[in-house]
């Protein structure tokens, strides 16, 4: 409703630099933490093997574990050396000190769902020890997908493309009243 109104270009303009620009390395940086360094990237990498039928290139792996969080670090660092308060129409505009305590608080209530559920997961793992604890909320919760062992379900597994013999137009009865 805020950007309805009149000053709905700021509230947004305000927005669009807090809660996206300054929010999206954060997330992106701790998402690829929990995938490549907790879920694994030998994981992830059968995952994909199995779904698509190719191995992973050490390439990906090494982006995964080592270039990805290394890059988003330097650029949310230098975003930080390079911070400019948010302006608008070209600096024509420059927004009050409570409006950028808005964005800041925009950014926070963002990123706030991140170390919350964080210390929720290490306080409600097992283990007697903080270390014990914290290793157990770590560790993936998913198993392992085990690979059909018949070799016609492997190769149907592993392909996208549908046989022409497998398609099949079925009518839906639930549209035949609504559908005349």
């Amino acid at each position: 409703m805020p950007l309805l109104r009149e000053g709905g270009i700021y509230f947004f303009q305000l927005v669009d630099h807090y809660a996206v620009s300054n929010s999206i390395m954060y997330i992106a940086f701790f998402e690829v933490i929990a995938v490549a360094w907790f879920y694994g990237a030998g994981r992830l990498a059968k995952n994909i093997e199995l779904m698509s039928g190719e191995k992973t290139y050490f390439y990906f792996k090494f982006c995964w574990v080592v270039a990805a969080p290394i890059l988003i670090f330097c650029v949310w660092v230098f975003s930080i050396i390079d911070y400019e308060p948010p302006r608008y129409n070209n600096g024509l505009y420059n927004y009050p000190a409570w409006a950028e305590i808005l964005g800041w608080s925009i950014t926070a209530a963002c990123l706030a769902g991140i170390p919350i559920i964080a210390v929720y997961a290490v306080a409600s793992a097992e283990g007697k020890t903080f270390i014990k604890k914290l290793a157990n909320c770590v560790k993936p919760s998913i198993e392992d997908i085990i690979p059909p062992a018949n070799e016609e379900k492997s190769k149907e597994m592993n392909t996208l493309l549908v046989k022409p013999n497998d398609v099949r137009i079925v009518k839906s009865k639930s549209l035949d009243n609504v559908v005349k």
